[in-house]
């Protein structure tokens, strides 16, 4: 089995701040904008999948922007 580490699928509200230049009520925002475009209900998260979908960018980027020590050992 691989042991490289993997990146959360699920995201929380926080996990949107690069895409809202640092700012938690921005991120906050745009996490209630993708939620009401996909048509999720409040109890169920986003994903990477969704801000994928979302802001028309490939995952790689969204992992990239969410997740940017991914790859640092």
């Amino acid at each position: 089995m691989d042991n490289k580490k993997r990146n959360r699928v699920v995201l929380y509200p926080m996990d949107l701040k690069p895409f809202c230049e640092g700012s938690p009520e921005l991120a906050d925002k745009l996490y209630e904008e993708i939620r009401d475009h996909v048509g999720l209900r409040k109890s169920i998260p986003i994903t990477t999948f969704h801000v994928r979908d979302y802001l028309k960018i490939d995952l790689e980027e969204v992992n990239k922007a969410i997740f940017p020590d991914h790859d640092k050992s």
